[in-house]
């Protein structure tokens, strides 16, 4: 909830001031090229490249995985992130090309979102039995390992849902609660 990342007084100079750092480092650090785009040509040699909807049901994917295990909304945009990032780097150029090593990236994206932002450790075993045998538990670890070496274990940028956290803050309080909580659910489930 709101409650949970604010201070009771929120100070709007400091809230100002986070948002600020948050956008640079979304436009520095942590920013993402549209490599779909930027890849057309590279893709253009595969016989089965990775697009737009690939994203799409591996996005699907993931909400499933966290609705049914009750984790938050939130680690799906933290995974997504992850996989967009690797997709923009020479190592995760390869996963454009091949949709087998794009739905492993995706998968080994949602797995360290949850390691790293979930209470609880989803085991690589159960990410094998969710592949239903396409990959193994090993190759859920190589792929971990690439992928935080390609984002130099960078894993901890800017949300959605941060931002609108600290946009929620600076509202007024003649703003209804109900209104505010309102506004919380649509961004965390959108």
């Amino acid at each position: 909830t709101l409650d949970d990342c604010m201070p009771p007084e929120v100070d709007m100079i400091d809230v100002g001031q986070r948002i600020s750092v948050m956008r640079r480092q979304e436009k520095t650090t942590y920013r993402v090229r549209d490599y779909l785009a930027e890849s057309i040509q590279i893709r253009k040699l595969a016989s089965k490249p990775v697009d737009e909807d690939c994203r799409v049901k591996m996005c699907e994917w993931c909400y499933q995985v966290v609705d049914f295990c009750k984790f938050s909304r939130e680690t799906v945009g933290i995974g997504m992130s992850y996989l967009d990032r690797f997709l923009c780097t020479k190592k995760g150029l390869e996963a454009l090309c091949n949709r087998k090593q794009y739905q492993l990236a995706a998968m080994t994206a949602l797995y360290v979102a949850i390691k790293l932002h979930e209470p609880l450790e989803m085991e690589t075993s159960l990410l094998a039995d969710l592949s239903r045998g396409c990959y193994t538990e090993m190759e859920f670890v190589d792929m971990e390992q690439t992928m935080l070496e390609a984002l130099n274990f960078r894993v901890n940028g800017p949300t959605p849902l941060g931002f609108v956290q600290h946009f929620m803050a600076l509202m007024p309080p003649t703003v209804h609660p109900t209104v505010s909580g309102l506004v919380m659910d649509y961004a965390r489930y959108r």
